[in-house]
């Protein structure tokens, strides 16, 4: 995964799955402002994945503010998930 930052791109990973972890990995994220958004590109095979939409990570607020927060999860981004605009009301 690739992270644009205010002082360059920061990459995390490599990370690999494979059948016995059903082709999911979990990729730890560290070092990001709080309210702040970082576009990112998710790398497979050396091949970047290009979405229809920009993809972007958006930061909580640091603890004790009063900015409201919105949290999503997905899971299996094609017809059934985050993937199907259809679906989504967000």
């Amino acid at each position: 995964m690739k992270i644009e930052k205010e002082d360059g791109i920061v990459v995390f990973g490599p990370i690999y799955s494979n059948y016995e972890t059903d082709l999911s990995v979990e990729i730890w994220i560290d070092g990001l402002q709080s309210s702040s958004s970082y576009p990112y590109q998710l790398i497979v095979n050396d091949k970047v994945i290009s979405p229809s939409t920009d993809q972007v990570i958006n930061t909580v607020p640091e603890l004790g503010t009063n900015e409201e927060v919105k949290i999503a999860f997905g899971s299996c981004p094609h017809r059934w998930g985050l993937g199907n605009h259809n679906l989504s009301s967000f």
